[in-house]
This record gives C-alpha cells, sequence and structure tokens, in this order.
C-alpha cells in the first residue's frame, strides 16, 4: 500500500469509526458559550491573564524546552538504529527486532511505574528516565 493509499485508509477510518463515536459520545451536548467578562480596570492591572501567566512560567517553559529537545532524539533514533545495526554485521531479524523492541520496553517501563510508583519518588525517576 503507497502512501496515498494509506492516508485514503485512514481518512476512511476516521469518518467511517471516529466520526460515529462522537456523533453518538457528543450528542445533545451544547457547546458552553463564554463567560461575558465586564471590563473592570482595577482587576485587570491586578490580575494578570490566567493563560499568559501559565505560558510563561518556568516549569512550562521548561517542560516545553525538554519536549522540544526529546522529539528529536525519539524520532530519529530507531530510523538510524536500523542502518547502524546493518553496517555492525547484525543479522536482519536482529535489525528489525532491537528498534521495534522500543515501544515494548517502552510499555514495560511504564507497568514497572504504575506498579512500584508507591516505593520511590516520582520527582526523581522524571529526572533520571529521559537519562
Amino acid at each position: 500500500m503507497g502512501w496515498r493509499d494509506a492516508l485514503i485508509s485512514l481518512a476512511a477510518l476516521h469518518w467511517l469509526v471516529c466520526a460515529p463515536l462522537h456523533a453518538i459520545a457528543l450528542r445533545g451536548q451544547v457547546p458552553r458559550s463564554p463567560v461575558a467578562r465586564t471590563h473592570d480596570p482595577a482587576v485587570d492591572q491586578t490580575e494578570p491573564d490566567s493563560a499568559a501567566r501559565h505560558f510563561f512560567s518556568a516549569p512550562f517553559l521548561l517542560v516545553g524546552a525538554f519536549v522540544m529537545l526529546m522529539t528529536p532524539a525519539t524520532a530519529a533514533v530507531p530510523a538510524h538504529l536500523v542502518n547502524l545495526l546493518r553496517e555492525n554485521g547484525l543479522s536482519e531479524v536482529w535489525v528489525i527486532a532491537v528498534p521495534a523492541s522500543i515501544g515494548v520496553i517502552q510499555v514495560l517501563g511504564r507497568l514497572l511505574l504504575y506498579f512500584f510508583e508507591h516505593r520511590f519518588d516520582l520527582h526523581q525517576a522524571n529526572r533520571f528516565i529521559p537519562g
């Protein structure tokens, strides 16, 4: 299947599965109308915009920087790993199995976190796991 047929298949899947599920699950839901705000200069000066306050906070910017730095490595490693393993003489079975096992190892890691999170500090784990 070429890329065009794959995209058509995905679009059909969305139309045939996802759209009806959303239509059924969201039937009768009324979109919330925005709350009308009165213009009060005293409130505007003392209360900064909630979204802007969060967008420019240190934790938000640090998480954003972490994601932006980690994503290229996460995307590049499996693709380049195939050629690197071939160049080092591994058999085709291992060349495919090693990059494919990354997802399995992630699931195993999530299961370990789920079952053992009460035994260690999650903040420490979040510092250790990306490394």
